[in-house]
């Protein structure tokens, strides 16, 4: 940490767009949107950390490719995938659960689309996030405080396709302008950071 000025230009540094903490109720935060992932802080923990700053890989799929590869190669396996997790708190709710910053080797999402539900009526919208779900899981049984459990193995998730996308487009990402929550995310409180 005795490199790092402020931390509040480290979190603006890693942040896609920010809003300062000005606009936050109590200050707590620096409300960021990085990789698509509206997340506190732009992800930077300090927790568990024993004086350092925790930061999200440059790449968190490249990062989850290279453990998938590392895996396949030393343990033999072939149909399994690696979810880069973090903790992520969602808006009007009390405390944390995981969610994915990057992953490989399985595609993400579970389409309904064009299928029927259970009275019949063709779905137009559901997709259940793979990739999400399972990070959520995982971070419950890793833990939040003194657990020390780095990673999970989750086994027997019906449904995963163990392939990777073939579209270079990251098939959970939504564009800004198209999302539910765009009204939300195009508040004039976003602030563009300049690299």
């Amino acid at each position: 940490m005795d490199l790092v000025k402020s931390k509040d230009d480290l979190i603006k540094s890693e942040a896609d767009f920010y809003i300062d903490r000005d606009k936050v109720p109590h200050g707590y935060v620096i409300l960021t949107l990085k990789n698509n992932i509206l997340i506190p802080s732009s992800g930077i923990d300090e927790s568990n950390a024993n004086g350092y700053y925790i930061l999200w890989p440059d790449k968190p799929h490249r990062a989850a490719k290279q453990i998938h590869a590392f895996i396949k190669k030393n343990y033999k396996l072939k149909e399994f995938g690696v979810i880069i997790s973090d903790s992520h708190c969602t808006p009007l709710k009390n405390g944390v659960m995981g969610i994915a910053i990057g992953y490989y080797g399985f595609y993400p999402l579970r389409d309904y689309r064009g299928k029927k539900d259970i009275f019949g009526r063709t779905l137009k919208m559901s997709q259940t996030n793979i990739a999400d779900s399972i990070a959520a899981a995982a971070v419950l049984v890793m833990g939040e405080g003194r657990e020390q459990t780095p990673f999970a193995v989750v086994e027997g998730v019906d449904s995963v396709i163990f392939k990777q996308p073939k579209q270079h487009i990251d098939p959970l990402v939504i564009e800004k302008n198209n999302d539910i929550y765009a009204p939300l995310m195009n508040s004039t409180n976003w602030k563009r950071h300049k690299k």
